[in-house]
């Protein structure tokens, strides 16, 4: 059905009416600051953000204060049905200060800028306690997964990305040299030149493997059979089948032999054939790496205990280290294939928490065959799952449950030359683009960091009356910023305007 001529002109009556864009004055109270101006509807709701940090020079100047202007429309560039509309805003003034002041719950961030790691899947060690690192960080875009990485960390420049890996790639084998992964995407292997920053050698067949070690410049893989994969680094391609005594669940390596093992046993190559390595008992769910020289690291839970064990390739105990970690679930042990040194890798049960530790020993032992050795940590980070931060009974804790937490919080603003008594303040802060300090109607005031995602956001009192604290959590670390000074904001009102 065809619109009549005069619904067409109602239609477009708000329109016409502002074919001419409004203006509005309105004079400052003395206070240098930022100044952020809104347009509301009759019921308080924020339709238009015009202005958000503002100078003075952003506006015309008139004979009774400062100029703006409005076309009616609201932030998706619509026009506004007729009713009453109200400009008004806030100067944010110079004593008004935000300032970062903590990351929770990940000790891998020490900035905004520092990489969005949210777990840790492998370790290879390398020189001076710098090592690769094989992790885990939020797909921003694909809600509840995870990109695989590798990053490079060193005490210098912390953590530092070496590439981005497949989706749902898994970690294979690693050494100073290379990194191979599998890509169960599209059925096959890739191996990553840790020394150039060349794409990596990717397979043209098979995919799927479980566990890999790299010996003697050739990849082993695992399969579901007795038996190893053999290939050459420069093609990845299969070069044979190597047999073995049993389905092995893990392979290491170091340059004097390629180990191997399962539930029940581990074994070592030097060439062509697996021999067993005389242990006399193992832990449960065990974990195994290659060490310095001919020697092997195991590392498991005896009931409470987690114990480390070094054995020479002949089974003979070298030194051991006990240790009471009560949230340790998972326990994998990566160590150096140089030094003493070894890293401990540490999940609980449900995933909530995980910790890398690294271990060396504090001195040389006194007697060269002492199995107990003092070990000092050399590295100690931990990240645990802060989806549901918040306070309980006043102290932050990673899981918070369902307790209530605060989303906004009461200011009262200092007198000026137009409100001399003042007035109170709500504030929360949101994450439209960026993180904001705003209105409880939604007017930005203040930019705490332009870092974009956060999911739970809660706004506390500071430790004086003027200041907020706000916890803003993005899945990966919860960032606190300390905001001081608030009562320097003064409100503006800009006028009243009615479309027809």
């Amino acid at each position: 059905m065809r619109k009549t001529l005069s619904a067409i002109v109602l239609a477009l009556l708000p329109g016409l009416l502002f074919a001419q864009d409004q203006h509005f004055t309105f004079a400052l109270p003395e206070r240098e600051g930022r100044i952020s101006l809104g347009v509301f509807d009759s019921g308080g709701k924020l339709v238009r953000t015009l202005f958000v940090g503002a100078v003075e020079k952003d506006f015309k100047i008139g004979l009774n204060g400062l100029i703006t202007t409005w076309d009616g429309k609201n932030d998706d560039g619509k026009a506004l049905a007729s009713g009453k509309y109200r400009v008004r805003g806030y100067v944010v003034g110079n004593e008004v200060k935000a300032e970062g002041e903590a990351y929770h719950f990940n000790d891998w961030i020490e900035g905004d800028d520092s990489p969005e790691i949210s777990g840790i899947g492998a370790v290879v060690s390398g020189e001076k306690e710098n090592f690769l690192l094989f992790g885990f960080k939020p797909a921003r875009e694909k809600v509840g997964s995870a990109e695989a990485m590798l990053w490079r960390f060193d005490e210098t420049a912390g953590l530092q990305t070496v590439a981005a890996l497949p989706h749902k790639a898994a970690f294979l084998a690693g050494n100073a040299d290379h990194a191979a992964v599998n890509d169960p995407n599209e059925s096959r292997v890739l191996l990553y030149n840790l020394k150039t920053p060349a794409p990596p050698v990717t397979s043209s067949e098979g995919g799927g493997f479980l566990s890999g070690g790299l010996w003697n410049n050739r990849l082993y893989l695992t399969t579901d059979k007795n038996e190893l994969d053999q290939r050459d680094l420069s093609n990845l391609k299969t070069e044979k089948i190597v047999p073995t005594p049993a389905k092995l669940q893990g392979l290491d390596a170091n340059p004097a032999a390629l180990i191997g093992w399962d539930a029940s046993g581990v074994w070592l190559s030097r060439g062509e054939k697996f021999d067993p390595v005389p242990l006399k008992e193992l832990p449960e769910k065990f974990t195994l790496s290659a060490g310095p020289e001919e020697t092997l690291w195991i590392a498991g839970k005896y009931a409470a205990e987690i114990v480390v064990r070094q054995h020479a390739f002949d089974g003979e105990l070298l030194r051991q280290m006990k240790i009471t970690e009560d949230f340790a679930g998972t326990i994998r042990i990566f160590a150096n294939k140089s030094t003493l040194s070894f890293y401990l890798l540490l999940q609980s049960h449900n995933w909530s928490r995980q910790t890398l530790r690294g271990y060396r020993p504090s001195a040389t032992p006194a007697n060269e065959g002492a199995t107990q050795v003092d070990w000092e940590v050399f590295l100690d980070k931990t990240i645990e799952n802060s989806r549901r931060f918040g306070f309980v009974d006043g102290k932050l804790v990673p899981d918070a449950g369902q307790n209530p937490q605060p989303s906004e919080q009461k200011i009262t603003l200092l007198g000026n030359t137009l409100n001399a008594k003042g007035s109170d303040l709500m504030l929360k802060a949101a994450a439209p683009s960026g993180l904001w300090l705003q209105t409880a109607d939604g007017l930005p005031l203040l930019n705490l960091t332009n870092k974009k995602f956060f999911d739970r956001i809660i706004v506390t009192k500071g430790e004086s009356a003027e200041s907020l604290r706000v916890f803003a959590g993005d899945g990966v670390v919860v960032a606190e910023y300390l905001v001081s000074g608030l009562d320097h904001i003064a409100e503006i009102e800009a006028g009243e305007i009615e479309i027809p």
